[in-house]
């Protein structure tokens, strides 16, 4: 294996990437949360419990189950980016895919008006950008 022209590019990059993958961690952990407690019957502590409730209820099964996903694929990236770095960007399109379809399933939910698929989108963009810019992220460390 070849060291990478600017190693100190690189590193920044992979930490970067982290950076970013935290970030993209937290909207779909905090909503498994509240889908869960809501679940359980545990509404007094969610952040609004009644507006939580109708919010569960009034939501399609695929944008229950895409945070619930996502979550496990963004842990699974966490590992590979340093573990297994050609299988990142197949859990980032995949997670991006489980995205989109969870995001336009609530779309159609009139208590659900939060800009946080947005954000998500947004951060996840720039994960892939990031990725298909810099291909040593897709490379095992040396």
């Amino acid at each position: 294996m070849q060291p990478s022209a600017q190693p100190g590019l690189t590193r920044f990059a992979r930490h970067l990437f982290t950076a970013l993958l935290l970030a993209q961690l937290i909207l779909p952990l905090f909503f498994t949360l509240q889908i869960v407690l809501v679940w359980i019957g545990a509404d007094a502590l969610v952040v609004a419990p009644g507006r939580a409730r109708a919010i569960v209820q009034e939501t399609p099964l695929p944008a229950i189950f895409a945070p619930i996903l996502r979550s496990g694929l963004i842990m699974a990236m966490l590992y590979t980016h340093y573990r297994a770095p050609r299988w990142t960007l197949r859990l980032l399109i995949a997670s991006l895919l489980i995205h989109i379809v969870g995001w336009t399933s609530i779309i159609g939910n009139p208590y659900f008006d939060a800009p946080t698929g947005y954000v998500t989108l947004a951060i996840g963009s720039a994960l892939l950008i990031l990725l298909m810019l810099n291909p040593a992220l897709q490379k095992p460390r040396a």
